[in-house]
């Protein structure tokens, strides 16, 4: 069908990727957490620093890269359309579901937004639509709103995994020619609705291109010099798009998406300096851990808000106490992630698939 890639240097540099990723969001959120608190917002105000730190919004669309990039190799390994999205559905739901679980039972305790308001009834209505992603398909609100970036994946492995298994068959009959222009059209269609999900076929297109590119070692630099400022000029119209049109719009993104593309083909082929960062056993680490921290961090940045809200010293001094809030806020969600990635993702999750 396709050809395999699977090295063990694109792997860690994947995982660095990811931490990468995964850092500049939980920069973007603690930022915005102190925002809304008085003792904590001693920051000055600075267009300019606002807007690099908005730069962590281009965090989740390298997940989609990265997503997109390995769905590929998931689809290949895979017998059946069946086997890949249960694979899919088995890497995603785990953590997601732990998460989902802790929010609602403590969600009146620490006034959630949206729970704090509903009644028994509608709590668990709640749950159930949130359990099947139904706010990423449909105008419903989300318990945590970092799903809705789970909902979309899910979405592009379908559309991904079922046009892939159809380009394989169109050569059989006339019937599956026109099934695969019409799921083509589809995943058009919701790329067009949904303009963060090109990122996903940015992924798809690097793995397929990135074989087929040579690159000389002594163009290390260059590789470097491409992979620093293709990140700094997509996050720059990733966070142009949130900050002037106050929405995720469409004609910056889609620009956007052309540097991720030399992005993640420059990160993944270089061997310089941007490698040596990317597999250092910190930024490994953070990867590895990053779909947990994912959903933990902003838990954490709420829950330690609320106690530092109660410490008197803190606002006395409030440098120190932001430092010490993002500090011990970072460890904390590094701690629990870490947990949640050795029970749940190693211990239930890869076990359960190499079991299968």
């Amino acid at each position: 069908m396709y050809k395999v890639q699977s090295t063990q240097t694109i792997n860690y540099s994947i995982q660095g990727c990811r931490g990468i990723a995964i850092i500049v969001i939980f920069i973007l959120h603690s930022y915005l957490a102190t925002r809304g608190r008085a003792w904590l917002n001693v920051l000055p105000t600075n267009d300019f620093l606002e807007f690099i730190i908005k730069w962590g919004n281009a965090g989740v669309d390298i997940f989609f890269i990265i997503s997109g990039y390995l769905a590929v190799n998931s689809a290949i390994k895979s017998d059946t359309l069946a086997q890949y999205l249960l694979k899919r559905l088995i890497r995603l739901y785990p953590v997601y579901f732990a998460f989902l679980i802790c929010t609602y039972l403590i969600g009146r305790i620490y006034l959630h937004n949206y729970l704090s308001t509903l009644s028994f009834c509608d709590y668990g209505l709640s749950f159930f639509y949130n359990l099947l992603l139904l706010p990423g398909l449909f105008n419903l609100p989300y318990a945590q709103w970092m799903a809705w970036a789970l909902g979309e994946l899910f979405i592009l492995y379908l559309l991904w995994g079922t046009t892939s298994r159809l380009y394989t068959k169109i050569h059989k009959s006339t019937y599956y020619s026109l099934m695969f222009i019409a799921l083509l059209i589809g995943f058009t269609s919701y790329v067009y609705y949904h303009p963060r999900a090109i990122f996903f076929i940015v992924g798809i297109m690097a793995y397929f291109t990135a074989s087929s590119i040579k690159i000389d070692k002594k163009n290390n630099r260059l590789l470097t010099m491409m992979s620093i400022l293709s990140f700094i000029v997509m996050a720059s119209l990733v966070s142009y798009s949130v900050t002037v049109y106050k929405i995720v719009h469409e004609y910056p993104i889609y620009i956007a998406s052309m540097f991720g593309y030399i992005f993640i083909l420059s990160t993944i082929m270089n061997e310089g300096i941007i490698n040596k960062l990317l597999t250092s056993y910190f930024m490994v680490f953070m990867g590895k851990i990053s779909y947990s921290f994912f959903f933990i961090h902003s838990v954490v940045l709420l829950l330690v808000g609320y106690l530092f809200r109660w410490v008197t010293y803190t606002h006395a001094h409030q440098y120190v106490s932001l430092s010490l809030y993002f500090v011990s806020s970072f460890l904390i969600s590094i701690l629990l992630s870490w947990i949640s990635y050795i029970i749940i993702e190693v211990e239930f999750t890869d076990r359960y698939l190499k079991r299968s």
